[in-house]
């Protein structure tokens, strides 16, 4: 069994494990941002978020801890990071970008609504009234088909007095 670290130490692991997990947690949401998060999509950043926090926690408890092995308090520290990140965080970041991407889309909405919906109505109104002439035009240059089928004269009734 191997001797408790000081209590010092226990609480810088702590910390640097409340920092990774804070970095996980953006990391995981990053990808769901920018790739999606359907069903099967979440599933699998959730899946690689699981399993970069294992490679991440053993790579901190071999190079940097104090202890060399992974501890309670490390995966405890991880988990609330991730949670301080969930919980604090996260939706304030999603609101801002989306304020954010509402300023830079504005001047494209308004050359929307002003130019380019009113240019729109215009051309589809030139457009309807064209075909509309067009079609009456073939109409009446249209030829009508002959049939193909030969009709014959009824034979002559025969009158009797």
């Amino acid at each position: 069994m191997l001797p408790a670290p000081a209590l010092t130490a226990i609480f810088q692991d702590a910390v640097w494990c409340l920092g990774l997990g804070l970095l996980l947690a953006l990391g995981r949401d990053a990808l769901g941002w920018s790739l999606g998060n359907g069903r099967l999509l979440c599933f699998l950043w959730d899946l690689l978020a699981f399993a970069a926090a294992a490679f991440a926690l053993r790579g901190f408890a071999a190079g940097v801890s104090s202890s060399g092995t992974v501890r309670w308090y490390m995966v405890l520290g991880m988990a609330l990071g991730a949670l301080g990140w969930h919980w604090a965080v996260a939706d304030a970041l999603q609101a801002a970008g989306r304020a954010v991407g509402a300023l830079l889309l504005r001047p494209w909405r308004r050359f929307c609504r002003c130019i380019a919906a009113p240019a729109a109505k215009k051309l589809q109104a030139s457009m309807k009234s064209m075909m509309t002439l067009h079609h009456k035009n073939r109409k009446m240059h249209e030829k009508k088909a002959k049939s193909a089928k030969k009709q014959l004269q009824n034979p002559p009734r025969m009158l009797y007095n």
